[in-house]
Order: C-alpha cells, then sequence, then structure tokens
C-alpha cells in the first residue's frame, strides 16, 4: 500500500495489515504522520495491551512499535 503525501488520513480496519505494508523508508519520512484510527480498535495481531483510540495520531503507535516500547503507549 502506498500513502500518498497528499492523502494523510486514511482510514484502516486492521493496522497490522497496513504496516506490513508500509516499508521503513516511507514510515520514516512520516507519509502516515497524520493517519487517524477511525473508531476503537483492538487488532487480534498486536499484544493484548495496545488499543488505539478513536482520532489517536497513528504515528504515536508506529513511534512505540519502532523504539520497541510497545507496553508502554499511553492511549
Amino acid at each position: 500500500m502506498v500513502v500518498d503525501k497528499l492523502d494523510m488520513e486514511p482510514y484502516v480496519e486492521n493496522i497490522t495489515d497496513f504496516l506490513k505494508n508500509i516499508d521503513e523508508k516511507e514510515i520514516s519520512l512520516l507519509y502516515i504522520y497524520r493517519l487517524h484510527i477511525s473508531y476503537l480498535l483492538i487488532d487480534e495481531n498486536l499484544p493484548k495491551d495496545i488499543i488505539t483510540y478513536p482520532n489517536r495520531n497513528a504515528d504515536e503507535l508506529l513511534l512505540g512499535l519502532n523504539q520497541n516500547n510497545i507496553s508502554s503507549l499511553d492511549f
């Protein structure tokens, strides 16, 4: 999945599938900087202590995942 720089707020149903299709260069360039999760999402493929609430920035989630601070994310 290629995220257009002009389309910074796509909605996704499964953040795990979305992340699998974005390469590290795209993440580091923050092409998804303003990605918002449109509803409460509990992804069964992520550790159970990660819960993202509506309108939280996905870059916060990515930052935590990239720094291996998965359990310390503050959502």
